[in-house]
Order: structure tokens, then C-alpha cells, then sequence
């Protein structure tokens, strides 16, 4: 695959990276708490399904009581009629709550590394930069979230393509999960 065939590639993997960052939580109104949201989350596969591309992309969330995160995932890029390939990348930065929406702000986003030999650490981290820079904050709002598991959808994507749920269980490993607090029936 040539640099511009891969560059011609990038949608799916700047769907992924989106999706892949901006993915939370979500519930009905009024049952979103951050202490819900905190913790450690693996996510997906999620599937993208573009017109020349599928993406399938898994990764691991953690949400920070300070209102940081970090994401660290691999994509896996299937361009029609092309050889499949991986891209891993990570990705920092802080978080907010507003209702049912999770809003993400990136501080830093680096790239890991491609199953291409063509994608060079640099090639890799300027197609990340270029797309934080067309959406440095993105949001997902919460469809729904209990204490093991948290579903979100994008509010307003990149790409039409990333307009698909993700799916999240909480990483158990000595995890002390959050009381869910029912309303008193009235």
C-alpha cells in the first residue's frame, strides 16, 4: 500500500480514534453520576461500517476522579480490496458531566504503532493531530449505565460512520463497585 493509499485510509482510522475516545455512559435522566462513570471500562469490539471501510475498535477506558482520563485502544482498519491493518494510539486528557453527556476534552494523544510497516511514528501522529484539531472536544451521551456496564453514543461525530453505540464493562480486578442509589418510590 502506498503513502497515499494510506493516507486515503485515514477516515476509519480517525472514526475509530474518535469513537474510541469519546465512548462513556449513559442512563435515563438524573441517573448518570460520576461516581457511577469512575473507574476502569473495557470497551467494545464497537464496528464502523463505512462505505469503503469497516472499522472494528476495542480499548480501555479509565475515568479518574479528578475528571482525567486515559484511553489506550487498537483499531483494526478493513479498506475494500486492500490488506486489513492495525493502528493503536493512547489518549489523555479531562472529562465532564453534564446530565446524560460525557464531554471529553484531549490533552494528549499519541500514537502507538500500525501492523503497516508504512505508518511511521510520524505518519501515525499526524493523523491523530490533524484530527484533534478538527475536534480537539467531543461528547457521547449515556444510553445506558449500571455498576458493571455503560453504554454511550457519539453527540454529533466526526464522521457519520462513528455514529454507533459502544459497550463498556467495568474492569473487575479488585474493582469495589459504586452503590446504585434507586429512587425512593413515591
Amino acid at each position: 500500500m502506498s503513502h497515499n493509499q494510506f493516507m486515503a485510509c485515514r477516515f476509519p482510522v480517525v472514526v475509530a480514534s474518535l469513537l474510541l475516545s469519546i465512548s462513556a455512559s449513559q442512563a435515563s435522566a438524573g441517573t448518570v453520576t460520576k461516581q457511577l462513570i469512575v473507574g476502569t471500562w473495557e470497551c467494545g469490539p464497537t464496528v464502523m461500517k463505512g462505505p469503503d471501510v469497516t472499522v472494528t475498535a476495542s480499548y480501555v477506558l479509565e475515568r479518574k476522579p479528578d475528571m482525567t482520563f486515559m484511553h489506550t485502544g487498537t483499531s483494526r482498519v478493513e479498506p475494500k480490496g486492500r490488506e486489513a491493518f492495525t493502528f493503536d494510539a493512547t489518549y489523555r486528557g479531562t472529562w465532564k458531566l453534564a446530565g446524560d453527556v460525557l464531554t471529553w476534552t484531549y490533552t494528549e494523544s499519541k500514537f502507538v504503532g500500525s501492523s503497516l510497516p508504512q505508518v511511521t511514528p510520524e505518519i501515525g501522529q499526524k493523523i491523530i493531530d490533524d484530527e484533534h484539531r478538527k475536534q480537539p472536544i467531543s461528547s457521547s451521551r449515556v444510553i445506558r449505565v449500571d455498576a458493571r456496564s455503560i453504554s454511550t453514543i457519539p453527540v454529533k461525530p466526526l464522521y457519520a460512520a462513528a455514529a454507533v453505540a459502544s459497550h463498556c464493562k467495568r474492569k473487575m480486578e479488585g474493582a469495589v463497585l459504586p452503590s446504585v442509589v434507586k429512587p425512593a418510590a413515591g
